[in-house]
């Protein structure tokens, strides 16, 4: 029998939720003991061609158990109710360090780019310069 409060009005629910709302959820976690510092590691799920584009086309290898199969967990479920793998795998500490390296120069080169860029206008052509 549910408790009342006041004139017919039901007890308030308890919260089951703990922390906060919204935000990143929990991530997937190598212990250190399983990883190699010459490497670094990423969890990638199996959506669309993800996997074959980060294994075959990029530098990352899937990290094999002790068994020889590949270290994977379920990460949630898709659009058609069917489970989302995800394969952790490894890439070249020196490889990632050179390809985040050379992101940031192209990110660099946009920027600097926007901040010389020449608009027309009806008066004209406009140098916007920042300062």
């Amino acid at each position: 029998m549910e408790e009342k409060r006041g004139p017919g009005r039901p007890r308030k629910p308890e919260r089951r939720r703990k922390g906060k709302v919204g935000g990143q959820k929990q991530k997937l976690y190598v212990h250190e003991s399983d990883r190699d510092p010459k490497f670094t590691y990423r969890w990638i799920n199996d959506q669309k061609s993800r996997v074959h584009d980060l294994t075959v086309n990029d530098d990352w290898d899937i990290v094999d158990r002790t068994e020889g199969s590949a270290r994977t967990e379920i990460v949630g479920t898709g659009a058609n109710g069917e489970p989302i793998t995800g394969y952790l795998v490894r890439k070249p500490k020196e490889f990632y360090e050179a390809d985040k390296a050379e992101k940031a120069a192209e990110i660099d080169k946009k920027v600097e780019a926007l901040r010389n860029a020449t608009v027309e206008s009806g008066y004209g052509e406009v140098r916007i310069e920042s300062k």
